[in-house]
């Protein structure tokens, strides 16, 4: 493991990288959480995850709390690596975060070659009216429903003192969310879903597919939320074939 910079670890630094897969956590979630997505990748790609402050080794540090500050970090921290292929993965929160980023990144002149969007509804089905913060039971009663926590996690005060605060931010940062309207990405997306998803509906799903000017693909999958606790494999054929066609075409 290997840090670049403060927003980002890369878990599988190669000598001569083709591809990178730059991914970007839920709610919650840090950059530990989805190394499975090594197992996924040929020897020469590269899984790069980001590190958002307030957990980890950046727990000493606030929680983001404007989305616009986050990718523009983001996307420091993203250009300042070997320029190669890039292609972006996002779960929940980190879909919408992914979307932004992969615009910014093509604004900067950086164009990613793909991005996976998972768990997240497109950003034109955004709720057109701000919910009001949630607090510490609304955050706690959604993680116990919707999973993404060791159940352990949950049953213990001190930990989750550590964690209320980042889990309160995050969930205020993703409900805050307002894409520019007609925002589209050059670059195809592949879509991935929970088929039980009670935050996602096919719909839902579907309607990524007008913010792209290339083609999307939409991948239902059994489970909910974090569908892919339960079927790691088939998320691991999506991203591989995400891969495969951003190598073909680059």
């Amino acid at each position: 493991m290997v840090r670049s910079g403060d927003w980002l670890v890369v878990h599988s630094p190669r000598q001569a990288t083709a591809l990178r897969v730059v991914a970007l956590p839920h709610a919650g979630g840090s950059a530990g959480y989805y190394t499975w997505l090594r197992d996924g990748l040929e020897p020469d790609e590269e899984l790069v995850c980001a590190q958002y402050p307030g957990r980890q080794e950046r727990r000493h540090e606030p929680p983001a709390i404007d989305i616009e500050e986050a990718v523009a970090h983001l996307a420091d921290a993203v250009t300042a690596l070997p320029p190669v292929p890039t292609i972006l993965f996002g779960h929940s929160m980190g879909a919408a975060l992914a979307f932004e980023l992969a615009l910014e990144l093509g604004r900067r002149g950086a164009p990613v070659a793909g991005l996976v969007a998972s768990g997240r509804r497109a950003p034109g089905r955004r709720p057109p009216i701000p919910r009001q913060a949630p607090d510490d039971a609304e955050v706690l009663a959604a993680m116990r429903r919707l999973g993404g926590l060791d159940p352990a996690v949950l049953r213990d005060p001190d930990v989750l003192a550590m964690l209320l605060p980042v889990l309160r931010a995050d969930s205020a940062l993703a409900e805050s969310y307002r894409p520019v309207p007609g925002s589209v990405v050059d670059c195809p997306i592949t879509v991935l879903t929970g088929r039980d998803d009670p935050l996602v509906s096919q719909e839902d799903a579907h309607a990524w597919a007008a913010h792209t000017t290339a083609n999307a693909t939409v991948h239902v999958l059994p489970g909910g939320h974090f569908f892919f606790d339960r079927d790691r494999a088939a998320v691991l054929g999506a991203v591989c074939s995400t891969v495969d066609t951003a190598r073909q075409r680059a």
